[in-house]
């Protein structure tokens, strides 16, 4: 900053009225203009003798000079507003080279650069319960991507060795290929391939009416014998017999199946007796008893005489 003795220092630019030259002295102090009251510019109006004056010899000497005018207007009045009071700092610059001084002082203090914000805390770690059963789907889950991955790694590989670009080349070459091949087909082809068709549905047609009749001939076979109604049914699939058998075969075999299950056949089995009991011991209920022979004493009256105790009959 320069001294304010230095002759750079160029004094403030005076305002001079055009139809008066009247010149003010410099203000010692800041101050504020106060605005123009419309009476003072109706009586400014009013008091006009024929000169033109600029409305900034009123703005400039509106309560700052003295009372009369020289340009030949009226009295100006004082402000109606106060005038500020002196604070407790006074500005200690007078005159004309001081005003540089004072309108250089420097300012207002720049502003600080903004702090940065503080980081925030770590957070806390949450602490999660996984159960058996989540981490039996987390196992699946993987598993069941691995085996895509492979999957999808093994025909990227099928389609890398055979020439293709990707998967999708070697799909679209085969769906190609396959119209292809199709078309290529001859009406001769297509007409053998048809009879073909119709023979194998012409066999498998016999082929059924000869297990039709197998089965008619065996049911009436043990119709017969006696088989009817549902054991008739029961008859036919316990007949043990091959598909080609002649007739003396399936003869013989539904003999067997009727002295197997006569109940098939309408025959009430005979009920077995019990078996005959051991000695000592009973076989379904106490033995009968027997009928004695002779006089009650006979056989004591025998054993006497024997002994010679009883003389003989």
């Amino acid at each position: 900053m320069r001294s304010p003795s230095s002759s750079a220092v160029r004094p403030p630019r005076l305002r001079r009225c055009r139809p008066c030259s009247f010149r003010r002295s410099p203000p010692t102090r800041p101050r504020q203009t106060p605005p123009i009251p419309s009476r003072t510019a109706t009586t400014m109006r009013r008091n006009r003798a024929g000169a033109t004056h600029s409305p900034s010899c009123a703005f400039l000497d509106l309560g700052a000079g003295p009372d009369d005018c020289p340009g030949g207007l009226g009295t100006m009045r004082r402000p109606t507003h106060p005038r500020h009071t002196a604070t407790a700092w006074a500005r200690p610059y007078s005159g004309l080279a001081d005003l540089a001084v004072c309108y250089a002082d420097g300012g207002e203090p720049p502003t600080p650069a903004p702090q940065a914000p503080k980081p925030a805390p770590p957070a806390e770690p949450v602490q999660v319960t996984v159960t058996q059963e989540d981490l039996a789907k987390l196992a699946a889950k993987e598993k069941d991507q691995g085996r895509r991955a492979g999957a999808k790694a093994a025909l990227e590989d099928f389609a890398t060795e055979h020439g293709f670009g990707s998967v999708d080349d070697a799909k679209a070459f085969i769906a190609a290929a396959r119209q292809a091949q199709e078309a290529a087909l001859s009406e001769q082809e297509k007409r053998e391939k048809a009879l073909a068709e119709r023979e194998a549905a012409a066999e498998a047609r016999e082929q059924a009416a000869l297990a039709r009749e197998r089965v008619a001939s065996r049911r009436a076979l043990l119709a017969g014998l006696g088989a009817t109604g549902d054991d008739l049914d029961d008859a036919t699939q316990l007949l043990r017999a091959d598909d080609d058998a002649d007739e003396a075969a399936l003869t013989a075999a539904a003999e067997a199946l009727k002295a197997r299950r006569p109940e098939l056949f309408g025959v009430t089995p005979t009920p077995q007796g019990l078996p005959a009991a051991p000695s000592g011991g009973p076989a379904g209920g106490p033995p009968a008893r027997q009928t004695p022979v002779g006089k009650p004493g006979d056989r004591g009256r025998e054993m006497l005489r024997r002994r010679g105790k009883l003389p003989a009959a």
